[in-house]
């Protein structure tokens, strides 16, 4: 009874070592992804003593470059988490990392991006990230970049304007009413105003900004500077104000050059266009009309004409008489015949 027991004791460990196997195997066959990691931490130093915790501190291997991390963050003078993964395209396995101090400064130290094992060899295939430890020393430390500070620009003050009035003298004159006075403050030149009344004048000054106060105010008239000044001060009234100026020069007349009498230039008479004779124009000749004359009792007609177109009125007269008369004689024809017969047969 006892020795079926171990018989089924160690069957079952046969089968139990047999699983376990081809379990290993089947793990050992499957694909598991590679992910070629490393991870640094250690301490850090600079020569001088400077102190390093604050800083940036990223590796770089070709043209790739860690996201980095704070020194320091976690213990004084230390960095942890720095992870060195770069993609595998193009494969930088094999080369070395650098270590860079605020993008300026790179450690004295490296080491290369392979796989170490406990023996302390590289290997350049490996599947899981590792952890290294790498302490690091820098020669200097980096020149911390300038801040620019801006300077606000001062915002610019209104202010009143100032008002003078008073009397000018030049020499020991007024000047000509109408003369033109203006005031001057560094840069700032007021409106002209005009002289009145025998050399008065009213004059404003008016800069706008706060820059111009204290400054001095003068007075010019052209070019002549008055002697008196004054003092801006905004919202001012200045009355009874007295300028003197030097006296203005006489101003001196420039003779006109004598008038030149024009000599007269003879005008050509135009050449007469001859007047070209008229032709004289014939005038028509009127015809007469002929007049008809009446005859009641036969077929003779007596025609009148008129001979000459030039005889006048009294053709026309006797033309009509001689007409009138004809006809009468026709009228008292029979009359006379008859007379005449009568008196033949008497």
């Amino acid at each position: 009874m006892k020795s079926k027991f171990l018989l089924l004791v160690s069957l079952s460990l046969v089968l139990t070592l047999l699983i376990t196997s081809n379990d290993k195997d089947l793990f050992a066959q499957a694909d598991v992804p590679e992910i070629k990691a490393i991870t640094l931490y250690g301490s850090l130093s600079i020569s001088g003593g400077a102190d390093p915790n604050g800083m940036k501190l990223t590796a770089r291997i070709g043209n790739y470059e860690t996201e980095p991390v704070i020194i320091g963050e976690k213990n004084s003078n230390k960095y942890v988490g720095l992870f060195v993964n770069p993609p595998s395209v193009p494969d930088l396995a094999g080369q070395n990392i650098e270590f860079v101090l605020e993008s300026q400064i790179i450690a004295s130290q490296t080491t290369p991006y392979m796989y170490e094992d406990t023996t302390g060899k590289y290997k350049l295939d490996w599947a899981l990230p590792q952890l290294r430890e790498l302490n690091l020393s820098f020669s200097s430390a980096p020149v911390a970049t300038p801040t620019p500070t801006l300077t606000p620009t001062p915002t610019p003050v209104i202010v009143e304007p100032t008002f003078y009035e008073g009397v000018i003298r030049a020499g020991s004159i007024p000047p000509p009413d109408g003369t033109l006075i203006f005031a001057q403050i560094d840069d700032y030149t007021s409106e002209p105003a005009q002289t009145f009344d025998n050399g008065k004048f009213f004059i404003t000054a008016d800069p706008v900004f706060d820059s111009y106060v204290g400054k001095v105010v003068d007075f010019y008239i052209g070019s002549n500077k008055a002697l008196q000044s004054k003092t801006f001060t905004p919202g001012q009234y200045e009355s009874d104000f007295i300028l003197v100026f030097s006296a203005f020069p006489t101003p001196t007349s420039t003779p006109l050059p004598p008038t030149q009498t024009p000599t007269p230039t003879s005008t050509p008479e135009p050449t007469r266009t001859p007047t070209p004779t008229p032709t004289p124009t014939m005038a028509p000749i009127p015809t007469p009309t002929p007049t008809p004359l009446s005859d009641d009792s036969s077929s003779d007609k007596v025609a009148l004409s008129n001979g000459d177109g030039d005889s006048g009125s009294g053709d026309c007269l006797a033309s009509g008489g001689r007409a009138n008369l004809g006809n009468i004689m026709l009228l008292i024809s029979p009359l006379l015949f008859l007379t005449f017969r009568r008196f033949r047969v008497n």
